[in-house]
């Protein structure tokens, strides 16, 4: 099992430019290979379904490498900020069970953090 956080200093870094050429990189070797964003942010509403725009980016690269989320917004605010705008409470347990699980179907993990490694997430 290989786990990779990729972070940057703030938004628009490159980390999912990054984090999508690894993911490819990994599958192509034969790892199966699965992209985890925990939190996501500036999600985009398409045919009545929030999408990430982040994760519709590494599937259009390479439909076979798996993409999660736990929780998306569409505001860019930081995600505290998102969640709380959404009456929504980010629980860690809730991003440590949905990474164990997605740990359980792929070789490779690529955790893309949001905002950067200090970002806070909420207060639970």
């Amino acid at each position: 099992m290989i786990n990779l956080f990729v972070t940057g200093s703030n938004s628009n870094s490159g980390t999912s430019f990054i984090t999508a050429g690894l993911a490819i990189t990994m599958q192509s070797l034969g790892y199966q290979s699965a992209v985890y964003k925990p939190v996501d942010i500036g999600a985009k509403e398409k045919q009545g379904f929030v999408q990430s725009v982040d994760l519709a980016y590494v599937k259009n690269l390479d439909p076979y490498i798996k993409t999660a989320f736990s929780y998306s917004f569409k505001s860019l605010a930081a995600p505290v900020i998102s969640a709380e705008n959404e009456n929504l409470v980010i629980s860690k347990d809730v991003l440590k069970s949905d990474f164990d699980n997605l740990s359980k179907e792929a070789d490779c993990v690529l955790l893309e953090g949001t905002q950067g490694v200090m970002t806070p997430l909420g207060v639970d």
